[in-house]
Protein backbone atom coordinates (compact mmCIF):
# COMPACT_ATOMS: atom_id res chain seq x y z
CA UNK A 1 0.00 0.00 0.00
CA UNK A 2 2.91 2.10 0.90
CA UNK A 3 4.28 1.65 -2.99
CA UNK A 4 0.84 2.61 -4.41
CA UNK A 5 0.56 5.57 -2.11
CA UNK A 6 4.57 6.88 -2.95
CA UNK A 7 4.08 6.34 -6.81
CA UNK A 8 0.95 8.46 -6.57
CA UNK A 9 1.92 10.91 -4.78
CA UNK A 10 4.94 11.25 -6.98
CA UNK A 11 2.92 11.39 -9.88
CA UNK A 12 0.53 14.38 -8.54
CA UNK A 13 3.43 16.06 -7.77
CA UNK A 14 4.73 15.99 -11.52
CA UNK A 15 1.53 16.90 -12.75
CA UNK A 16 0.53 19.43 -10.37
CA UNK A 17 3.53 21.40 -11.66
CA UNK A 18 1.57 22.63 -14.42
CA UNK A 19 -1.61 23.83 -13.36
CA UNK A 20 -0.13 26.32 -10.90
CA UNK A 21 -2.03 29.64 -12.18
CA UNK A 22 -3.71 27.97 -15.26
CA UNK A 23 -7.15 29.27 -13.96
CA UNK A 24 -7.87 32.97 -14.41
CA UNK A 25 -5.45 33.86 -16.64
CA UNK A 26 -6.56 31.45 -19.18
CA UNK A 27 -9.87 33.95 -19.63
CA UNK A 28 -7.45 37.10 -19.94
CA UNK A 29 -7.96 38.65 -23.14
CA UNK A 30 -4.11 40.55 -23.03
CA UNK A 31 -2.74 36.96 -21.62
CA UNK A 32 -4.17 35.22 -24.52
CA UNK A 33 -2.91 38.13 -27.28
CA UNK A 34 0.89 38.03 -25.34
CA UNK A 35 0.80 34.32 -25.98
CA UNK A 36 -0.04 34.23 -29.53
CA UNK A 37 3.16 36.99 -29.99
CA UNK A 38 4.95 35.01 -27.92
CA UNK A 39 4.31 31.32 -29.80
CA UNK A 40 4.22 33.15 -33.31
CA UNK A 41 7.79 34.39 -32.38
CA UNK A 42 9.33 31.60 -31.07
CA UNK A 43 7.61 29.33 -33.67
CA UNK A 44 8.42 31.28 -36.50
CA UNK A 45 4.35 31.16 -37.67
CA UNK A 46 3.77 32.52 -41.07
CA UNK A 47 0.38 34.39 -41.29
CA UNK A 48 -1.49 31.46 -42.70
CA UNK A 49 0.36 28.68 -40.12
CA UNK A 50 -1.18 31.27 -37.17
CA UNK A 51 -4.34 31.36 -38.60
CA UNK A 52 -5.06 27.46 -38.87
CA UNK A 53 -3.08 26.54 -35.57
CA UNK A 54 -4.24 29.21 -33.11
CA UNK A 55 -7.96 27.89 -33.24
CA UNK A 56 -6.99 24.01 -33.10
CA UNK A 57 -4.24 24.89 -29.95
CA UNK A 58 -7.25 27.18 -28.35
CA UNK A 59 -9.72 24.08 -28.54
CA UNK A 60 -6.53 21.85 -27.42
CA UNK A 61 -5.84 23.75 -24.44
CA UNK A 62 -9.73 24.10 -23.41
CA UNK A 63 -10.04 20.12 -23.52
CA UNK A 64 -7.03 19.79 -21.61
CA UNK A 65 -8.14 22.52 -19.12
CA UNK A 66 -11.15 20.55 -19.05
CA UNK A 67 -9.26 17.58 -18.22
CA UNK A 68 -7.59 18.74 -15.42
CA UNK A 69 -10.46 20.16 -13.67
CA UNK A 70 -11.57 16.75 -12.70
CA UNK A 71 -8.89 16.55 -10.29
CA UNK A 72 -9.24 20.08 -8.54
CA UNK A 73 -12.46 19.79 -6.91
CA UNK A 74 -11.09 20.90 -3.54
CA UNK A 75 -10.56 17.15 -1.65
CA UNK A 76 -7.94 17.63 0.80
CA UNK A 77 -5.57 14.63 0.10
CA UNK A 78 -4.05 14.43 3.44
CA UNK A 79 -7.25 13.56 5.10
CA UNK A 80 -8.56 11.15 2.46
CA UNK A 81 -8.42 7.50 4.01
CA UNK A 82 -6.43 4.96 2.00
CA UNK A 83 -9.34 3.67 0.28
CA UNK A 84 -10.35 7.27 -1.09
CA UNK A 85 -6.56 7.74 -1.77
CA UNK A 86 -6.42 4.90 -4.24
CA UNK A 87 -9.71 5.85 -5.81
CA UNK A 88 -8.39 9.65 -6.22
CA UNK A 89 -5.01 7.74 -8.03
CA UNK A 90 -7.40 5.59 -9.73
CA UNK A 91 -8.86 8.97 -11.51
CA UNK A 92 -5.65 10.45 -11.60
CA UNK A 93 -4.34 7.67 -14.09
CA UNK A 94 -7.23 7.81 -16.13
CA UNK A 95 -6.98 11.72 -16.05
CA UNK A 96 -3.64 11.07 -17.89
CA UNK A 97 -4.49 8.21 -20.04
CA UNK A 98 -7.24 11.23 -21.52
CA UNK A 99 -4.70 13.69 -21.74
CA UNK A 100 -2.62 11.17 -23.79
CA UNK A 101 -5.34 10.49 -25.81
CA UNK A 102 -5.83 14.17 -26.72
CA UNK A 103 -2.34 15.06 -27.05
CA UNK A 104 -2.38 12.30 -29.75
CA UNK A 105 -5.44 13.03 -31.08
CA UNK A 106 -3.91 17.04 -31.61
CA UNK A 107 -0.67 15.90 -32.46
CA UNK A 108 -2.37 14.43 -35.72
CA UNK A 109 -4.36 17.66 -36.34
CA UNK A 110 -1.47 20.05 -35.87
CA UNK A 111 0.31 18.09 -38.36
CA UNK A 112 -1.72 19.42 -41.06
CA UNK A 113 -1.16 23.05 -40.46
CA UNK A 114 2.46 23.35 -38.89
CA UNK A 115 5.56 21.44 -39.62
CA UNK A 116 6.53 17.86 -37.18
CA UNK A 117 9.87 20.47 -35.68
CA UNK A 118 7.03 23.15 -34.49
CA UNK A 119 4.80 20.60 -33.28
CA UNK A 120 7.87 19.36 -31.07
CA UNK A 121 8.79 22.87 -29.93
CA UNK A 122 5.17 23.48 -28.46
CA UNK A 123 5.83 22.11 -24.96
CA UNK A 124 8.57 23.71 -24.56
CA UNK A 125 7.40 27.12 -25.98
CA UNK A 126 4.39 26.87 -23.39
CA UNK A 127 6.66 26.70 -20.89
CA UNK A 128 8.73 29.53 -22.13
CA UNK A 129 5.08 31.80 -22.22
CA UNK A 130 4.39 30.92 -18.70
CA UNK A 131 8.19 31.69 -17.17
CA UNK A 132 8.34 34.94 -19.21
CA UNK A 133 4.66 36.06 -17.93
CA UNK A 134 5.64 34.99 -14.04
CA UNK A 135 8.93 37.27 -14.71
CA UNK A 136 6.98 39.90 -16.21
CA UNK A 137 4.50 39.94 -13.14
CA UNK A 138 7.62 39.48 -10.42
CA UNK A 139 9.37 42.85 -11.88
CA UNK A 140 6.13 44.59 -11.68
CA UNK A 141 5.43 43.66 -8.45
CA UNK A 142 9.17 44.43 -7.79
CA UNK A 143 8.32 47.80 -8.88
CA UNK A 144 5.35 48.34 -6.38
CA UNK A 145 7.90 47.32 -3.25
CA UNK A 146 5.51 44.08 -3.35
CA UNK A 147 8.56 41.65 -2.88
CA UNK A 148 10.28 41.46 0.39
Amino acid sequence: MKKVFLIGWMLLMAGSVGWAQDGDLENNPRIQEMREEFFNRELQLSPQEAKAFWPLYNDFRSKERELKAKLRDGRRLELMTDAEAERYLEEYLDVEEQQLALKREYFGKFKQVINIRKIAMLNRTERQFKKSLLNKLQERRGRRGGFN
